[in-house]
């Protein structure tokens, strides 16, 4: 299974397809609203996926939703750092060439389900983008 520390260890590799700032944390989704973080991070909750695939030599699909927060500002100057931070990491995401090792696991594909990141709401002056991927890691 591929977990949170893997796909930070990905997203922050300096010669992998994402290259996201070391400045930028990524997170479990459990502490969106815990203190003592960056303004600008990056929050992963595992959800429920399509499961197992037997298909070919067989895999796992896990969901996770990707939740980016860009750095307070006033309203606009919020919305516009955390939309440009969500899409940035979004494009850098889905134009990764697969398949890839991450974590030690054989990553298939990657594929965002549904649209680019889409707004979710402004909490305490900095805004949330969020959107869904699904990981299809071989079994070993």
């Amino acid at each position: 299974m591929l977990t949170v520390a893997a796909l930070d260890t990905w997203l922050h590799d300096p010669t992998g397809p994402v290259r996201l700032d070391t400045s930028i944390p990524v997170l479990p989704g459990s502490l969106v609203d815990t203190g003592g973080y960056p303004d600008k991070a990056l929050f992963v909750t595992g959800t429920g996926g399509p499961g197992l695939q037997l298909d070919d030599w067989g895999s796992d699909v896990q969901n996770f939703q990707f939740r980016w927060r860009g750095n307070q500002g006033d309203p606009g100057a919020a919305y516009e750092d955390a939309e440009v931070f969500a899409k940035t990491v979004d494009l850098a995401i889905v134009r990764a060439e697969f398949p890839t090792v991450i974590g030690g696991l054989h990553v298939l594909r990657f594929w965002r389900t549904g649209s680019a990141p889409a707004y979710l709401a402004t909490v305490g002056r900095k805004a949330h983008f969020t959107a869904s991927y699904l990981f299809d890691a071989a079994l070993t």
